[in-house]
């Protein structure tokens, strides 16, 4: 596992984290588990204590499954083992079957159940259930990254140059930095080693610096799409799939790769294009 799938893990993790959907679903499906009373629980546990033992459980088990899930799909990605559910599906295999475990235990301790049968039991269905939810949550993205940019009024492509009153103070002193006669019609930057490929309307230059600072700095102006790429927002133009893997299309037609972690935010700068 090298590092690339671990910051690119940790950076999906936090965006987990302050996802407001995310919470919600897990509150709703613990709600909804905690009425149907999976794994014997409907007999064993009054409605009252049901629920909050699965307002407990649900939640807990995410978090415990979901690092472990998302460093095998990554892994499997970069292994080039198949098309991204597959690979999802790896994850959820994996994740469901390091989660049988610690739920075995917790039937143990609370139940009186013995470890080898809750783990045999349980098995089966918490894989099931973690592979079904990963390829699942894959397909309805999938689904949902082949997005265009709104058409833009008569004119052409956009100019992605900004005014003084447009753009942040820290964004203008970034663009500062750049040699003169590229101007600021910004279309991309490439992460170079400990250097930064800048291409504008005019030209390209290299500059010294890292994209996350770029990409920090410069704020709304544009979107990072990759750990090695950033483009200016009116530069983008679609977010298809070649092959499974998803790519920015960019105005002049070229694709970029778009990192697992940086996909939902190609897809929300697009429909606000």
């Amino acid at each position: 596992m090298n590092d690339t799938v671990l910051a690119e893990a940790g950076t999906e993790l936090r965006a987990m984290a302050r996802s407001r959907r995310l919470w919600l679903g897990l509150i709703s499906a613990s709600a909804l588990i905690g009425l149907t009373g999976p794994f014997g629980t409907y007999d064993l546990l009054g409605l009252p204590a049901r629920l909050a033992y699965w307002a407990g459980v649900t939640p807990a088990a995410w978090w415990l499954a979901a690092p472990l899930s998302l460093l095998t799909t990554l892994w499997a990605e970069r292994r080039g083992l198949g098309p991204p559910i597959l690979c999802a599906a790896v994850g959820g295999a994996a994740a469901g079957a390091a989660l049988t475990v610690p739920l075995a235990l917790l039937h143990g301790a609370l139940f009186g159940e013995a470890m080898g049968g809750a783990m045999l039991r349980l098995a089966p269905y918490v894989i099931a259930i973690s592979v079904a939810v990963a390829a699942l949550t894959e397909a309805l993205e999938a689904t949902w990254q082949d997005v265009e940019a709104a058409p833009r009024a008569a004119g052409g492509a956009a100019d992605t140059s900004w005014g003084a009153e447009a753009a942040s103070a820290e964004a203008q002193d970034w663009v500062s930095r750049l040699p003169p006669h590229l101007g600021r019609a910004l279309i991309l930057i490439q992460s170079q080693d400990h250097y930064l490929r800048v291409e504008t309307t005019r030209g390209e230059a290299l500059i010294r610096g890292r994209l996350s600072e770029a990409a920090d700095a410069l704020g709304p102006l544009g979107v990072r799409v990759h750990r090695s790429w950033w483009a200016a927002r009116g530069q983008v133009a679609a977010l298809r799939h070649r092959g499974g893997a998803p790519v920015a299309v960019l105005r002049d037609g070229r694709e970029l790769p778009v990192g697992r972690t940086w996909r939902r935010n190609v897809r929300e700068a697009l429909r606000g294009a």
